[in-house]
């Protein structure tokens, strides 16, 4: 699912959660993935940057990044999904 945006809005962390990966990946751009007790795994893609490190325990309404167009984006937005016992959900269910 993308979001529209503004280059460096606030991204925040939809999950308490521990951050199991940051990085830059051709597709996604900079992305985080965070993962919850209840097994969910989130990653949001086409940051401009990260505001946290691999390994941190975020609250939800933490800001864990910023949006951006970096990966394959074509403006500034944010990209996320949401899976589930290695099912994609459809993010809108959790808002």
């Amino acid at each position: 699912m993308g979001i529209a945006g503004n280059e460096g809005d606030s991204v925040y962390a939809v999950f308490d959660g521990v951050i199991s990966d940051t990085g830059f990946d051709d597709t996604l751009g900079n992305y985080i993935v965070l993962n919850t007790e209840s097994g969910e795994v989130v990653t949001y893609g086409h940051l401009s940057g990260s505001k946290v490190p691999t390994g941190a325990q975020v609250k939800t309404g933490e800001i864990i990044g910023l949006m951006g167009k970096t990966g394959n984006a074509t403006g500034t937005f944010l990209s996320i999904s949401v899976m589930l016992n290695g099912e994609t959900i459809d993010p809108m269910l959790y808002f």
